[in-house]
């Protein structure tokens, strides 16, 4: 590509307009979250947890964002509490300690999602399944998640994660 100007100087104003003809507009970055955004943030964070990727499903999260997991088992239930570091370390460990010739699947059916009267956050809740299939032995874990959904320069990330689990049916 070649472009020519006159010989004759450019007045500044018509210097920056030449300049700016030369730049690609740039996509526009979204300001508020919105329901396709958020469809696709948790399609994509489903696929992650079907691939075993915790890289995938750790670049979801907010640098600060906070992560509560409730495991409900026939002796009671379990509360633990993540922040981001250190719960991508234990989809890590998890991940990890799974036989690779695990089948996993994983499911999501979003039942809400609500986006705030100011247009910073969206609440998602959502029922997830995810199945694990070794040799023909099963395992099926089913979870009611409630999150609040950021925009962090214009991606669409989780802040805050709850998760109330049951598994082993």
């Amino acid at each position: 590509m070649t472009i020519e100007l006159n010989a004759r100087p450019l007045r500044a104003g018509g210097y920056l307009l030449a300049l700016l003809a030369l730049v690609p507009c740039s996509p526009r970055v979204p300001s508020k979250p919105d329901e396709p955004m958020i469809r696709s943030l948790a399609s994509a964070g489903a696929r992650a947890a079907a691939q075993r990727d915790a890289t995938a499903l750790c670049s979801q999260l907010t640098d600060d964002a906070k992560i509560r997991l409730v495991e409900v088992r026939f002796t009671g239930s379990d509360i633990k509490r993540f922040d981001k570091p250190q719960w991508c370390e234990y989809l890590k460990l998890g991940y990890a300690a799974m036989p690779a010739n695990v089948e996993v699947s994983t499911s999501v059916k979003l039942r809400s999602i609500t986006i705030a009267a100011d247009g910073k956050s969206a609440g998602v809740e959502a029922d997830v399944i995810e199945e694990m299939n070794l040799g023909g032995r099963g395992l099926r874990m089913t979870s009611q998640q409630s999150a609040t959904v950021v925009l962090v320069t214009g991606q669409a990330k989780y802040s805050e994660v709850s998760a109330r689990m049951t598994g082993g049916q």
